[in-house]
């Protein structure tokens, strides 16, 4: 009964991670130089995982569905906010303020309080 939540995890991973790949793609992108700079540029590594992963996250999600219902899997993406939170400050190097960090709670809280 647990692996359609850990399902409902890995899509919120996979969405976040590919979010933060694309902003490191989007920084690398070369719009100075023309439609051909501009588009070889979109086919950066992190462009292409971000990608992947954008493409692989419904997978889980379908998975996930089989067995939870819409409503509650839905609640799962919040999650998305707090993993784009983490990636921004640790991968991205993004400063994090102070109200970042109490709306990371109330998703939680309310994510606790939608599933119980």
């Amino acid at each position: 009964m647990y692996k359609p939540y850990l399902a409902l995890l890995g899509v919120s991973l996979l969405t976040a991670s590919a979010q933060i790949m694309i902003k490191k793609g989007a920084l690398l992108l070369n719009t100075e130089r023309g439609f051909k700079y501009l588009f070889l540029s979109l086919i950066t590594p992190p462009m292409v995982l971000g990608l992947f992963f954008t493409l692989t996250a419904p997978l889980l999600y379908f998975y996930a569905l089989k067995t939870i219902p819409l409503g509650r899997a839905y609640l799962f993406s919040a999650l998305n906010y707090i993993f784009i939170l983490l990636g921004c400050r640790f991968i991205l190097k993004e400063r994090i303020r102070i109200y970042h960090s109490l709306g990371v709670l109330l998703i939680l809280g309310g994510i606790i309080l939608s599933n119980w």
